[in-house]
């Protein structure tokens, strides 16, 4: 079967026909005769259908609520088609009452979706089903209709390449910031969404039909609001039932929704990384981070956080609710200043201390350790890698001289505000109203539940979730199209090893093999990962994530016995995101869509934005946080990459706040070297032919627009200032700025002369790869 093509413009041709159908089935009355035609179902030949979405610009909202099959998506974001050779059956039904609606005011792109034919997906595997897809940007991948010609490149980058978006571009008023990378994440949530709405799958010993019962338990509203604050309650009652500090710590479970003092994970063995081991360090806070109970800047932040802790306690029931509420902010104000700052916790020379059970006893005798480590079923487990040894000691401390009143309302609140998006409607409301509003100026929650129920599925059984979608959205063209971008990146790394002249002889051999040791997954793991044997219901939603949270931990225990599984992702295929771990270079096939990488797209354009991507992971395994550098060479390294923390220290993205440059300096190291790999790649392999071709700006000018087109962001200041804070990476302007300040290539491409403000001698200019 042929790959579904993408009809973001469709011909003159391809408009008549859609007209036609929509004649078939409605006439033309319906509005369907403007170019814009109707949605319907085509057959394949093997019974296996598509979903295929054009315009209609007569159809309200309200009207597309009024069916339950109808879902609703942007006009950006479903350019679709269908192939030459399928078997055309159009099998749209409408109900009368739907008729007689089809004729009110526009909105944007309605998606009806017809039952008939989908029962056959739970019988067979699936195929590229559904061609919901990213919207092309211009003509070679690049919208030109963002730019500020009035800006000078040399003076401001971002604003040249961006500033017409973000003068035109407005925030949801449910999100905090927009542009690629929240675009990207919204398209991947609405092509789960679109799977989850057009498959069936009742089976309760499949995982799809587990996926689908999470799904429906989470979409039931009404079920949701009957129960109330009653899932929660059992657990609570166990929170007040609380005798002495050794029950308190039994009750700190990773795998639950209770808090926890301190953090366990089961992760590699840096040392030997080929097995898992535990790995204990300070806990979360209430707060995104420690500055936020600490710095005077957010003290407005932290009064409207303890009527938060009041509410939701109020709703919880429990006792002397704005008394607790004190007694739970000062005592995470010290936990806050006990903690590591975020520049800390980068340095992996200071977070690596292998010990016993009993030598953590010694070390911070004041915390029942046995019983922690038996509530989370590790008490066989003998070996512990301590990660913030010296906060570790000063939170057992704390703990052991913290009233056991306010510990047990610390952790009656914790387990409410982690519970509060599985409960009623009255604990969402609480929950958005600070965390959303007050923290992050959020102007309304989301209209609609399912981009949370597509969260839930991604974090509890994102393996499956993963495997449905690459089924229907990651055609094996673009793996291997991106592969031999990735393919090339590395080779420029290769290059650019062997020939650094900072680089002494042993550190080079040293990098060599490292670089051979890497491996690049795309798309998909090999294998994936197994729900059997877990129950769920579709209207016990808090049991239900219970469930699924210990089934995921009890799996992470297991692991401590098995040799490293390069094929359990962190991120399952769907989400938008690329990493580094443990030797490994992971691209999920969600974040292998435009505007990142476009298969129509110039390949300026793609190695200036996947490629980039790809660079910038690529290099974090040859960062300073290894054991790898002679003392010499590593602290060139440091010197270097010093110049570099400096440059962005002196940015203020908000008035008299400033990027933490040795916070983000891992990141924008990867920024600058990453694009400056994607760079050489680019030049090695670009073609004469395509050096020829006419455009309105040169190769090399697109491969820096292709950057700047991913860097466009808008965010609103609350979320900026909160992420300023604690946040490794630096924000959009920054990212873009700082790194082609840097590059010579990006001087000459864009003419950028001494006077201009963005201008760095080319002595400070900082290169490290």
């Amino acid at each position: 079967m042929k790959d579904i093509p993408t009809l973001a413009n469709p011909t003159i041709s391809q408009s008549a026909r859609m007209r036609r159908l929509g004649d078939k089935v409605l006439g033309p009355e319906m509005g369907l005769d403007n170019g814009g035609a109707m949605t319907h179902s085509i057959r394949f030949a093997q019974t296996r259908p598509i979903v295929f979405v054009a315009n209609q610009p007569r159809w309200s909202q309200r009207d597309i609520n009024s069916h339950k099959r109808l879902l609703v998506f942007s006009m950006s974001t479903l350019p679709c088609g269908f192939s030459a050779d399928v078997q055309e059956e159009v099998i749209l039904k409408f109900t009368k009452p739907m008729k007689r609606v089809l004729h009110r005011k526009p909105f944007a792109i309605a998606v009806i979706v017809v039952s008939s034919a989908f029962s056959l997906l739970a019988q067979r595997p699936m195929s590229p089903l559904v061609a919901v897809t990213s919207p092309r940007h211009g003509t070679w991948g690049f919208d030109p209709r963002g730019m500020d010609p009035s800006v000078k490149p040399g003076d401001d980058f971002f604003s040249y390449a961006n500033g017409a978006w973000i003068r035109k571009t407005n925030i949801p008023p449910d999100q905090t910031s927009v542009g690629p990378f929240s675009d990207l994440r919204r398209l991947c949530a609405e092509q789960v969404h679109l799977l989850l709405e057009t498959t069936q799958d009742n089976r309760s010993d499949s995982d799809e039909g587990r996926v689908h019962t999470l799904y429906q338990a989470f979409m039931d509203d009404s079920s949701i609001e009957q129960a109330g604050a009653h899932p929660l309650q059992s657990d609570l009652q166990l929170v007040r039932k609380v005798g002495n500090r050794a029950d308190v710590a039994r009750l700190m479970k990773r795998h639950g929704f209770e808090a926890s003092l301190f953090d366990l994970e089961i992760e590699k063995d840096e040392k030997h990384p080929d097995r898992y081991a535990v790995h204990l360090g300070q806990g979360d806070l209430g707060l995104p981070n420690r500055d936020l109970y600490l710095d005077a800047q957010f003290t407005d932040k932290k009064r409207l956080y303890k009527a938060y802790v009041a509410e939701m306690l109020r709703l919880a029931k429990w006792p002397n609710a704005n008394k607790s509420a004190t007694a739970v902010v000062a005592f995470e104000s010290l936990i806050a200043q006990a903690s590591w700052r975020g520049e800390d916790l980068r340095d992996n020379s200071k977070s690596y201390h292998s010990m016993s059970l009993a030598n953590l006893r010694r070390m911070a005798p004041m915390f029942p350790w046995a019983d922690f480590m038996a509530g989370d079923h590790l008490s066989e487990n003998d070996f512990l890698i301590v990660t913030t040894d010296t906060s570790v000691v000063k939170l057992a401390e704390l703990y052991g001289s913290t009233p056991l009143s306010t510990l047990k309302a610390w952790e009656a609140f914790r387990m409410t505000d982690a519970a509060a998006p599985y409960l009623s409607n009255d604990f969402r409301q609480a929950r958005f109203a600070f965390r959303g509003n007050a923290l992050n100026g959020l102007e309304a929650p989301p209209s609609e539940r399912w981009p949370g129920a597509v969260s839930l599925l991604n974090a509890l059984m994102g393996s499956t979730v993963g495997k449905m979608y690459v089924a229907a959205y990651f055609p094996a063209e673009r793996k291997m199209a991106v592969q031999a971008i990735a393919d090339s990146v590395m080779q420029a790394l290769r290059s650019d090893l062997a020939q650094l002249t900072w680089m002494d002889p042993i550190t080079r051999a040293k990098s060599l093999r490292k670089l051979d040791d890497i491996a690049v997954q795309m798309g998909y793991p090999d294998h994936w990962r197994s729900y059997a044997g877990v129950n769920l219901n579709k209207q016990t939603l808090y049991k239900d994530v219970e469930t699924l949270r210990n089934h995921n931990w009890n799996y992470q225990v297991s692991q401590l016995k098995m040799a490293w599984n390069k094929n359990d992702w962190r991120f399952w295929p769907q989400e938008p995101v690329a990493y580094t771990e443990n030797g490994q270079l992971i691209f999920p096939a969600g974040m292998l869509q435009a505007p990142f990488f476009t298969a129509q797209a110039d390949a300026a354009v793609n190695y200036g934005s996947i490629g980039h991507v790809i660079g910038h992971e690529l290099t974090h395994p040859f960062d300073d946080r290894g054991d790898w550098w002679t003392p010499e060479d590593r602290q060139r390294f440091k010197e270097r990459s010093a110049r570099l923390a400096k440059q962005y220290s002196a940015m203020e993205p908000l008035p008299g706040v400033h990027i933490k440059g040795e916070l983000t300096l891992i990141e924008n190291v990867a920024d600058l070297g990453g694009l400056s790999l994607a760079y050489k790649a680019y030049r090695t392999t670009l073609s004469h032919d395509e050096d020829a071709v006419e455009r309105d700006f040169t190769r090399d000018q697109e491969f820096f627009l292709g950057y700047a087109q991913v860097c466009r962001e808008k965010e609103r200041p609350d979320s900026l200032r909160n992420r300023l804070a604690s946040e490794v990476h630096s924000p959009a302007a920054a990212r873009l700025n700082g790194v082609v300040q840097n590059m010579p290539e990006w001087y000459k491409a864009f003419n950028v002369n001494p006077g201009e403000r963005m201008y760095i001698v080319p002595d400070e200019r900082v290169a490290i790869w």
